[in-house]
């Protein structure tokens, strides 16, 4: 039968409080795993950074950036009086506005011979500024064609003359006096238009800087890639962290990665362990729970689940195959399916033995009669959940040690851990420890930082 006997080295786990306060939050990035961050994904940073410059490149190489045609005026005379000076400025702003009307946009537009209705394209591409300093009026005109361009900006220059001869004059005076002179010379010197610099016709295109702007596009993308990879890794880290702290220590056995398909039942051991950092994980897993049960013999290990599922089978069946030795094999039993015991042994050799649906009390029996003293198979039960079966909580006391399994990607599974673990207290079970899976998704992986990532 179930061996009880020799379970000094483990008692019942003491009933938790789950209304205890909640783990302090983590705020910020610890500095190490922005390091493991950069050291694990730097490729994947420069190769964003590149192609951002790539996409910045052809993006500026198929838009047009447009001809660029430019004009110089000099309102007013280069010396004058001051208040000459202060009128040219004033009449010089004045030109400035009126280029950006309506109405002189659509003359203009017209006389260009192009389509009613652009006197807003037109807006957008004429720059029209006066520097009341040096009485400046600059006029830039840019389109995408050069001839355009250069006709636009001919043509405002024109508007700008024109709208100095429709300015208001006075009536000569035969006799004037020294005032009215004065005002009359002040108001010639601040209508005087100089043509500083005539349109031109652009031969090239508008100097775009493509090698800054790539630049500066490599470097942004590489920063937001970087910048995303640190807050999706400390996101994955301190889920991590939150649920193995509703845990004590001792009680945390470690995680393994999830497999990404469902063992079939003729798998040998080394297909259900996978190769590389799996077998590693279920190597160390296996050692705890020898050293947690050095003071009694393990002869029977109940490996049970929190929400369902094949997780905990898939864990029982791994756990059995590095526990197993030549001269004492494993056997996996499910008691909530067709019996069907897996034996395991280091050499990787598989005998299956399927049987039929059978009752609980049946399969209890067989339990009972099959696991015997120490020296003989180690007999590894496996349960989804802890209701999933009517004599669970028979199977949970009667086994020499329980080990809890619950999944990194549950929503719930601080809860559900806390719970289970006192279900199994409540029920006479011997807790061992708690094993935690983590999602067996190539990007779930790589995201997922080691669990001493932040230890000093």
């Amino acid at each position: 039968m179930l061996s009880t006997s020799g379970t000094e080295g483990l008692h019942p786990a003491p009933l938790r409080t789950l209304g205890g306060p909640p783990p302090a939050q983590e705020h910020g990035i610890p500095g190490r795993l922005v390091l493991w961050t950069l050291r694990r994904f730097w490729w994947l940073i420069l190769l964003t950074g590149l192609l951002f410059g790539l996409l910045a490149v052809v993006g500026l190489r198929s838009t047009n950036p447009g001809y660029e045609s430019q004009a110089r005026l000099l309102v007013g005379q280069l010396t004058g009086s001051t208040d000459s000076l202060r009128a040219s400025a004033s009449l010089g702003q004045t030109y400035a506005d009126a280029l950006g009307s309506e109405a002189v946009l659509r003359r203009v537009g017209a006389a260009a011979g192009l389509p009613d209705g652009s006197a807003d394209k037109l807006l957008a591409a004429a720059d029209v500024t006066f520097n009341d300093k040096s009485r400046i009026l600059s006029i830039v005109t840019t389109w995408p064609d050069a001839a355009t361009a250069h006709r636009l900006t001919g043509l405002l220059v024109e508007e700008v003359e024109r709208l100095k001869a429709k300015g208001p004059s006075t009536p000569g005076v035969s006799d004037p006096t020294p005032d009215v002179r004065a005002q009359e010379n002040t108001r010639e010197a601040s209508g005087v238009l100089t043509l500083i610099q005539a349109a031109t016709l652009p031969d090239r295109t508008i100097e775009t800087h493509q090698s800054a702007i790539a630049m500066l596009a490599a470097v942004a993308g590489s920063l937001v890639a970087f910048t995303l990879l640190c807050f999706s890794v400390a996101q994955r880290h301190r889920r991590c962290t939150r649920v193995r702290s509703v845990m004590a220590p001792s009680d945390y056995l470690g995680s393994v990665t999830r497999s990404r398909r469902t063992p079939a039942r003729h798998d040998p051991p080394t297909a259900l362990l996978g190769r590389g950092r799996r077998v590693h994980e279920y190597a160390e897993i296996a050692a705890r729970i020898e050293v947690r049960a050095t003071t009694f013999p393990l002869d029977s290990l109940c490996v049970v689940g929190t929400r369902g599922g094949p997780s905990a089978a898939e864990v029982a069946i791994n756990v059995a195959a590095v526990l197993a030795m030549p001269g004492r094999p494993a056997s996996v039993v499910d008691p909530t399916d067709s019996v069907h015991s897996i034996r395991l042994t280091r050499t990787h050799q598989s005998v299956v033995q399927v049987g039929y649906p059978q009752e609980e009390s049946d399969i209890a029996e067989r339990l009972m009669s099959s696991s015997g003293s120490r020296g003989e198979d180690l007999l590894v039960l496996t349960l989804p959940s802890l209701v999933s079966a009517l004599a669970g909580p028979w199977w949970l006391s009667a086994s020499n040690g329980v080990v809890l399994v619950g999944s990194y990607d549950d929503p719930t599974v601080e809860r559900d851990v806390l719970d289970s673990m006192d279900a199994i207290a409540r029920r006479g079970g011997r807790l061992i420890g708690v094993i935690l899976l983590r999602a067996g998704r190539p990007i779930s992986r790589l995201l997922t930082p080691p669990e001493n990532i932040t230890d000093a």
